[in-house]
């Protein structure tokens, strides 16, 4: 009996969608390599941009918001250079730190909370293309080597969500200021933060990694023995690998996680 065309390519394929299923089902060893994505909740990500854009349009007519505005964006322009006279670094970071000081005397936190807001539109402005090449400068500085850095943009090309590099500024604008990295973030915030650099930041140092996956489970994050799993076995230090690996699998006994631990134990036995 002759046997069609699309007879056989339909055969084909089932035949190409078992195999498939049966070389996932049968236990082999895999290497673990690939880190589960960063996921945040849509609706928390829209609510601080909004507020966000509320607290932008705030006036903040005072003597100290505008310093602190006025010396970020020195900051961003002695960023053009590799290196800046030490007296000007030293007196831009004193000045900064007395403006600081007064302002969160003044007006509070979230005076300090408005002006990043501000800052932050800027930074839109300048992946717009709204602004003059000096603003541009005075607002950015060297973030887009940051960016390059942790994986948020490749070859000038933005690849991370637009919402991660509005955290990631707030991050650098707070250190600029003499603020901790993540101060007075939202949940959504601390979950984009250290969510990135744990598992999308390959080409940061892998111990930052771990450290950051700690901050991201403390904020809530998912999916955290896997990854610790897999940053683990990147570092070399396959028994803690395994033991993280037979978590997730414990927690959920997928193909791919069993697979991940034989090949976790693999390694180990290898001394690979």
């Amino acid at each position: 009996m002759q046997v069609s065309a699309s007879v056989k390519t339909t055969l084909f394929l089932l035949l190409s969608v078992i195999s498939g299923a049966i070389a996932l089902w049968l236990p082999r060893p895999v290497a673990p390599i690939e880190l589960p994505s960063l996921k945040l909740d849509k609706r928390q990500v829209e609510r601080v941009i909004r507020e966000d854009r509320v607290l932008a349009k705030r006036p903040l007519a005072s003597e100290e918001a505008a310093r602190i505005q006025a010396l970020v964006l020195e900051k961003g322009e002695s960023e053009r250079e590799a290196t800046e006279p030490l007296h000007r670094f030293q007196r831009r970071r004193l000045d900064l730190a007395r403006a600081v000081v007064a302002l969160r005397e003044r007006r509070g936190d979230q005076a300090l909370v408005a002006l990043r807001a501000k800052a932050v539109e800027m930074l839109e402005k300048a992946l717009a293309l709204q602004l003059s090449k000096r603003e541009s400068q005075g607002v950015l500085g060297a973030f887009p080597v940051y960016l390059e850095r942790y994986g948020a943009t490749r070859n000038g090309e933005i690849v991370a969500p637009r919402f991660l590099i509005r955290t990631m500024y707030k991050s650098r604008w707070n250190v600029t200021v003499g603020l901790d990295p993540t101060f007075l973030f939202k949940p959504v915030e601390r979950l984009a933060h250290f969510g990135w650099l744990a598992l999308h930041a390959d080409n940061a140092p892998i111990q930052l990694r771990i450290k950051a996956l700690q901050q991201y489970a403390l904020a809530g994050g998912r999916q955290v023995a896997e990854a610790n799993g897999v940053l683990h076995f990147l570092a070399g230090n396959y028994p803690q690998a395994v033991r993280f690996l037979s978590a997730a699998y414990q927690q959920k006994g997928s193909f791919r996680l069993r697979n991940y631990l034989l090949g976790a134990k693999k390694a180990g036995e290898r001394g690979d």
